[in-house]
């Protein structure tokens, strides 16, 4: 897996070159729900989406698909993992982290 803190996935990432409306969807009804939809799917089998989901939490991201989520999601994901660290190795909350990586991944604030 590729360190989140490199920037080399980019450059790696199935949407690279795509038309970036796709993942900015306009609306959270029909046409936009579809948009939404699709641009998850191409995240979904993307080789970086776990960097790209992390960079999102610790951006923060407040629009638009990054690692498979949408604004909505990223912030439900944040709010679940408020006290908590992540694992910079494997990404997985600290308490549930296989890895042994010492240092943390500082998230965001999530929007109330």
């Amino acid at each position: 897996m590729t360190h989140p803190s490199s920037r080399h996935w980019r450059g790696r990432a199935l949407c690279l070159g795509a038309n970036s409306d796709l993942w900015f969807p306009v609306g959270t009804t029909g046409p936009a729900l579809e948009q939404a939809a699709e641009a998850k799917s191409i995240c979904y089998v993307c080789p970086v989406q776990q960097p790209c989901l992390l960079t999102a939490l610790r951006m923060p991201e407040h629009y638009g698909i990054f690692g498979g989520t949408d604004e909505h999601e990223r912030k439900a994901i944040i709010r679940w993992l408020r006290g908590s660290e992540l694992c910079y190795g494997c990404m997985r909350p600290r308490q549930f982290c296989a890895c042994g990586d010492p240092k943390p991944v500082e998230l965001a604030a999530a929007s109330r």
